[in-house]
């Protein structure tokens, strides 16, 4: 049988050798190449790329607008109140009741009320006997004077005619008579005339006395008329501060209407006693917003300004518009914070809204329509001068361009002169370090080498940075 031959510990030695100085090179040489790939490769993705950004002169609306925000409020609002004091026998409404004006709302216990028209009543009739009493007495007085002045008449002309005789002669104790006869008269006159004056005193008072006494009466009856508490506007009722038993205050309705964003108001009437009134009524026929402006946007603001209200509470989809009816003329200043109020009425509201919804309004205080107009980014200013750099059609050439500007919007502004339609602006040249992917434009910078074996130049490792 044949004997295997077994290697000799020196021909294995030699095989070992020659691999470790042919494999181990093979590896260092592979391990360098994949770091060096490693090491340069960033260089790559850092390389910087430049944007031109630029945007086409368009034809559309510019505006300008402020903002501000406030709460809704009826346009007319009204607190109702007894105009006499008295107890409240019932209350007709509750709240959210709809009434229309003049509807009755409350009324008051009556019962003292009625006693008083019935003691001004009495009142008035006696007034009234004395005046006719004084009256008769002054027609007295009036006749007692005629025939006063009819006596002392004859008694003058008696007098007169007895003085002298036929021959001329006078008797001394006729002349005496006479004039004693004459003076009686003339005292008959002038007490006769003091009691005319005095019946027409009393006439006079007499009558002062009859017109108090109907004015007496008349304030009687109006006070029962009041004491049925009626609606003087037509709305929905918001609270109902009172109850029967409840003893009020007489004052006055206050019926207020909503012009002014600080919160003073108009009122029809006096303010009541009471502040809250019995019942009060909105009228939500109209809303109003009590918006309050930053003092740098007060001064763009002007009456009858269009404004869009959006309402947080709500979709973004339930909008309305309005307009400034009221703008305040004195500032609120509040932790130094300066701002302006204005009222801003809806033209028509959504049925969604709610009286106190917070709402915001934009208020466009500037506009143009069918203008021709670029993004203010794109606009250059120098001193009282604008220009633009108009972009060629090969997107490389640059033209600096001076222009004419009208409105100048939130973030557009309207071209008058020096542009066309379709014409390209520049608006800015940005330059990015990253990915050079994302860009366009010129790039520069390195990142691939030269190799050999597996590793040739510009080529990726599969799975390495950027690869595919």
């Amino acid at each position: 049988m044949a004997t295997a031959s077994v290697p000799s510990l020196t021909s294995m030695t030699k095989r070992r050798k020659v691999i470790f100085y042919v494999i181990v090179p093979v590896a260092i040489i592979a391990a360098l190449a994949i770091s060096a790939y490693y090491i340069l490769q960033p260089a790559s993705s850092s390389a910087t790329a430049s944007t031109t950004r630029t945007s086409t002169v368009t034809t559309g609306t510019v505006e300008a607008t402020v903002s501000a925000s406030g709460n809704l409020a009826a346009g007319r609002t009204s607190s109702e109140s007894f105009d006499v004091s008295g107890t409240i026998k019932k209350v007709y409404v509750s709240v959210g009741d709809t009434v229309k004006r003049g509807d009755v709302v409350a009324t008051l216990d009556t019962s003292d009320l009625d006693d008083a028209v019935v003691a001004a009543q009495s009142a008035l009739t006696v007034a009234q006997q004395q005046a006719s009493s004084s009256a008769l007495s002054y027609t007295a007085a009036k006749q007692s004077l005629t025939a006063a002045k009819k006596d002392l008449w004859r008694a003058e002309k008696n007098a007169n005619s007895s003085s002298t005789s036929s021959a001329g002669t006078t008797s001394t104790g006729t002349t005496s008579a006479n004039t004693t006869s004459v003076a009686s008269a003339q005292a008959s006159v002038t007490n006769a005339k003091a009691q005319v004056q005095s019946a027409a005193a009393s006439v006079t008072q007499a009558d002062a006395g009859v017109t108090t006494a109907q004015s007496g009466l008349a304030t009687a009856e109006s006070n029962v008329k009041s004491a049925t508490l009626k609606a003087s506007i037509s709305g929905t009722v918001t609270a109902v501060n009172s109850s029967a038993g409840d003893a009020v205050s007489g004052g006055s309705t206050s019926t207020t209407s909503s012009d002014s964003a600080s919160g003073t108001s108009d009122s029809a009437a006096t303010t009541t006693t009471t502040s809250s009134g019995v019942v009060q009524i909105a009228n939500t026929s109209t809303f109003t917003l009590a918006a309050s402006f930053d003092e740098a946007d007060a001064t763009s603001v002007k009456v009858g300004d269009t404004a869009t209200l959006t309402f947080p509470a709500l979709d973004d989809t339930v909008t309305a518009t309005g307009t400034i009816t009221a703008l305040d003329p004195l500032p609120t200043t509040t932790s130094s914070v300066v701002t302006y109020g204005g009222t801003i009425t809806l033209t028509d509201a959504p049925s969604e809204v709610r009286l106190g919804q917070s709402a915001e309004a934009t208020v466009v205080t500037q506009s143009a329509e069918n203008v021709l107009y670029i993004p203010t980014q794109a606009l250059e200013t120098s001193g009282d001068t604008y220009s633009v750099t108009v972009v060629g059609d090969d997107d490389t050439q640059q033209t600096v361009t001076a222009v004419e500007i009208g409105v100048q919007g939130d973030s557009t502004t309207e071209i008058t002169s020096g542009l066309t339609e379709g014409q390209k602006v520049l608006i800015s040249i940005d330059t990015a370090v990253g990915d050079t992917a994302s860009t366009t434009g010129t790039t520069s910078g390195g990142g691939t080498f030269g190799g050999s074996g597996n590793f040739g130049g510009g080529n990726t490792p599969t799975g390495g940075p950027g690869g595919n």
